[in-house]
């Protein structure tokens, strides 16, 4: 399933990177950006993750004056919240990053000041790192959003380790960019929010005794710069 997803997604950029541009258009076929902003988890994954941040950087193939199609990466990281478990010492970090295919559609030109709407998906390589557990002296834990479902009891002060995993996800945004001058090529200013939405793996829940899905949604909001 991930090796099909990825194939896909090299296959549709290279036939993207093959198409024709229109003589008669005046603006750059290739650009980048980069960008730095806050990720806000939501739903089932704001109980167990904290607000955190992320890095994100890509290209696009501009097909036409008013569409692209653009290759993300994003790096976020986030903290643990140990409440859930009635944890009084506990030391970890959830990190992931995305690696998208987007189409972006632009509502004047993408050299211009422009309101912006993106949608694609791709594939998330997430890690669960767990380094200090302490305040809950028994029982089992099953938390698919940390990626683990420990089947025996856990004493007081353990280390459980570190757990990651490929997942598949999308994402859609909004954006404005801002054109800062210079002509075709020029520099933007760009400000933009996406939801992303991550696949998980399934656990078999011994507390519960049903299967749980790991399913994680976040919000990001960034702002940048588009050469």
């Amino acid at each position: 399933m991930r090796r099909r997803l990825l194939a896909v997604l090299v296959v549709a950029f290279v036939l993207a990177v093959g198409a024709p541009s229109p003589a008669q258009a005046q603006y750059n076929d290739w650009s980048g950006f980069v960008g730095f902003g806050g990720s806000f988890p939501v739903s089932d994954a704001r109980d167990n993750f904290k607000d955190g941040w992320n890095l994100a950087g890509g290209f696009a193939r501009n097909i036409s004056p008013k569409f692209a199609l653009q290759v993300d990466y994003s790096f976020n990281r986030y903290g643990l919240k140990g409440e859930i478990f009635q944890v009084t010492d506990l030391g970890g970090s959830h990190t992931q990053q995305n690696i998208f295919l987007n189409a972006v559609f632009f509502t004047n030109s993408i050299d211009d000041s422009s309101l912006y709407f993106l949608a694609g998906g791709g594939a998330t390589h997430r890690n669960v790192e767990i380094t200090r557990f302490a305040g809950w002296a028994g029982g089992i834990i099953c938390n698919p959003w940390w990626l683990i479902c420990y089947p025996g009891a856990v004493p007081v002060e353990q280390i459980l380790g570190s757990y990651s995993t490929w997942d598949p996800g999308f994402d859609v945004g909004l954006g404005f960019q801002i054109d800062l001058g210079g002509g075709s090529g020029g520099a933007k200013f760009f400000v933009e929010s996406r939801y992303q939405y991550i696949r998980g793996d399934e656990f078999d829940n011994p507390i519960t005794e049903s299967k749980q899905r790991g399913n994680t949604q976040y919000v990001t909001v960034n702002g940048g710069f588009r050469f």
